[in-house]
């Protein structure tokens, strides 16, 4: 997820970066825009990746290679909802400096702080 939201918000930073250059008007307000800009896309494109592939595979690439799929404790699906409280709930795992990942090293079903909140597995295919 890192690569492709890095080669996508590098070209766009390319392409403002170049619009505010060509304009001869590259002040310190243009480049505040465009960092704003940027950290609006560059979130955009995260929240859409992992909704957008948790909420219709279940899994994001990476977890399809390694044979893991995301669920409910009932086994049903997720839904586009879910993986967007996942979403967040991975959000509050980076204000715990990752340690909301290693909760899952002592926990007797493997689930993380993230899993806990938004209620939801990491199985085996």
């Amino acid at each position: 997820m890192g690569i492709v939201n890095g080669v996508l918000i590098f070209g766009l930073a390319l392409v403002f970066g170049a619009a505010t250059r060509h304009t001869g008007n590259a002040s310190d307000s243009a480049a505040g825009i465009l960092a704003v800009l940027t950290f609006i896309l560059e979130m955009a494109v995260g929240i859409g990746y992992i909704v957008f592939f948790v909420g219709k595979y279940g899994a994001t690439p990476g977890k399809m290679a390694c044979g893991l799929k995301i669920i409910r404790p009932d086994g049903s699906p997720m839904t586009y909802g879910r993986a967007f409280i996942r979403w967040l709930a991975e959000l509050v795992n980076s204000f715990t400096v990752g340690i909301g990942y290693l909760i899952a090293a002592f926990d007797d079903e493997k689930r993380g702080l993230h899993d806990r909140i938004a209620d939801t597995r990491v199985i085996r295919k």
